[in-house]
């Protein structure tokens, strides 16, 4: 039963409760942009004074909130947000600076006791019975009952280091600056690259209007070439919606039957796997615009390689020449939400369905990535006008990358055709772009390698459906084979990592569990979860770590003595005491 009454039970129940040791001294690695949603949810939970005793945050940097992607020694002034060109990413991160401090404070006045470890990076996490140890630079070991890792962007060991005229990244961009001088190639043509063409035309250069068009005025001689797999540019955001065709998000259609009725009828009884031929003509029937593929008649996966092929044919200024007229008319209509956002953002199905699809269909999708994302992370006008100034000037080039990248013996970077192992040109300098490497294995993290080591996160593994030895990012356990995509393995449904060993779940039970937020989830889809993610993701996790907490609560009432007055279901709140 539930003690709701003032009986003497009821009131000797209520007074241990208040004594239990709570599974609720959570450890937040990283300070950036994840954490702050992390603890803004908990702030919003009806729960915080029975679930949440003691937080610890640790962030190696000096700043809180903002991380790397938003903060002032990372980025320019000029560097904005790909989806919204009035707000600077410098201002993003103070913004989310004195929210995660308000946050933070909030929380203490509630009566949880709140730790900063500033200047201190995690080195190492172990298991310590119910719960673990976490160890800093510092040399300090911190006692924990959960983890929510949030340490956000990794990076690869450079296989170059060293080499003066090889990058491992535009980052910081003040450095790259400097270099704004000679033939550059950026490897990559996504946003980070365009961030990188953008900086270097800043050291090279002004933007200027004249007779109201902008245009760069080079002050020496400095240029850009981006070269990437497809040799394409992101679309602007606004081309996919005109004068003529309205809004194609309009409805919200899209949200009930596909996975209400779709994943059920065309899931293998055997395996639950559904195919994604199954998935992607559900999706391109709903599409408003689908009469003008020209495709009828294809199955679905060969409609969408014939489009990305067609797209992918067309010159990469051209295209953003037309995107720019249309995006233009869109803007001023209010009208700039792409179509593809009905496959990727608008409503869960998508994503949810990734779930459901073998190793060699999630293969499939990452092949084309790169030119998925660029019709769904589109450019924002301000950016792409610069680069459109960029091309006018000669001073940018975007094609595609059909060879080998490798520095010279002393100085410059050759670029080598495919066809030929003589040097086809040569760059002053390379930069690679291509962000965040997928595989955890490969970061040079010394956290990261130190969950791995001990098996408490393991690489995210899909099933593969067809038998065969393992090829490329791939690998067997137990004689099954799977797909390795990147990140790390976890329970969508909790966001908990799920250790190595296992493929299916996590720690259950009472014990604690590692939560994983931000960039670290890269691997679970195609697209990794940006900002607008993070908050219903958090949920996930502190609704996970409040069932723990009233697991440990009754395991430890009926230790003593009290199991006849406490209610045997765990959903049951014990806030009703």
């Amino acid at each position: 039963m539930h003690l709701i009454d003032g009986s003497p039970d009821c009131l000797r129940c209520a007074s241990e409760i208040l004594k239990l040791p709570v599974l609720q001294h959570v450890a937040v690695i990283g300070g950036g942009p994840a954490s702050v949603y992390f603890v803004e949810a908990i702030l919003a939970s009806q729960n915080i004074s029975r679930n949440f005793r003691r937080l610890t945050l640790f962030e190696r940097r000096s700043r809180l909130g903002c991380g790397w992607v938003y903060d002032s020694d990372t980025v320019l002034g000029f560097h904005n947000l790909a989806a919204n060109q009035t707000i600077s990413r410098q201002e993003k991160g103070a913004e989310l600076g004195d929210r995660l401090i308000s946050a933070l404070a909030a929380l203490r006045r509630s009566g949880m006791e709140i730790c900063i470890r500033g200047g201190v990076e995690v080195l190492d996490v172990q298991h310590d019975g119910p719960g673990f140890v976490v160890r800093g630079e510092d040399g300090k070991a911190e006692r924990v009952d959960h983890i929510v890792l949030a340490s956000g962007h990794w990076s690869a060991a450079n296989p170059y280091a060293g080499h003066p005229d090889w990058l491992p990244s535009p980052w910081p961009a003040s450095a790259l600056r400097e270099r704004a001088q000679g033939d550059i190639l950026l490897i990559g043509a996504s946003h980070t690259a365009i961030d990188a063409a953008l900086t270097l035309a800043d050291g090279a250069g002004e933007f200027r209007q004249v007779n109201h068009q902008l245009r760069f005025i080079p002050k020496h001689a400095c240029t850009i070439t981006l070269a990437s797999r497809s040799g394409c540019l992101p679309r602007v955001s606004g081309f996919g919606t005109t004068s003529g065709q309205g809004d194609p998000l309009a409805t919200q259609r899209y949200a009930s039957h596909l996975l209400a009725d779709l994943l059920v009828e065309a899931a293998d009884p055997n395996t639950g796997r559904v195919p994604l031929e199954a998935i992607l003509s559900a999706l391109l029937d709903e599409f408003p615009l689908k009469h003008h593929l020209g495709m009828a008649g294809r199955s679905a996966t060969a409609r969408l390689d014939q489009w990305l092929r067609a797209w992918q044919s067309k010159p990469a200024a051209a295209m953003l020449r037309t995107d720019l007229e249309i995006s233009g008319i869109s803007l001023q209509r209010q009208r700039h939400i792409p179509w593809q956002g009905l496959l990727w953002e608008k409503t869960d199905i998508f994503r949810i369905a990734l779930q459901t699809l073998g190793g060699e269909d999630r293969r499939w999708l990452d092949q084309r990535e790169t030119a998925l994302l660029a019709h769904q992370r589109t450019l924002n006008h301000w950016n792409a006008t610069r680069l459109q100034a960029l091309i006018e000037a000669g001073v940018l080039t975007v094609t595609k990358l059909a060879g080998s990248v490798r520095p010279n013996t002393k100085r410059g970077v050759l670029v080598s055709a495919e066809d030929s192992p003589s040097p086809h040109r040569e760059f002053d300098l390379a930069v690679d772009c291509r962000g965040q490497t997928k595989s955890i294995a490969a970061a040079n993290s010394p956290l990261l390698q130190s969950l791995l080591r001990r098996g408490l996160i393991q690489p995210t593994l899909v099933p593969c459906l067809g038998s065969g030895a393992a090829g490329p990012d791939e690998t067997v356990i137990d004689g099954l084979r799977y797909y390795l995509p990147g990140g790390i393995h976890l329970n969508p449904k909790t966001m908990e990592a799920i250790p190595a060993g296992q493929q299916h779940s996590a720690y259950r039970g009472e014990q604690g569990g590692i939560f994983v937020l931000g960039p670290a989830t890269l691997g679970q889809y195609p697209i990794s979860d940006g900002l607008h993610a993070l908050s219903k993701l958090a949920q996930l996790a502190i609704k996970e770590i409040h069932r723990r907490s009233q697991l440990r609560q009754r395991a430890a009432l009926v230790g003593t003595g009290m199991s006849s007055v406490v209610s045997t279901d765990a959903s049951a709140p014990l806030s009703r005491v």
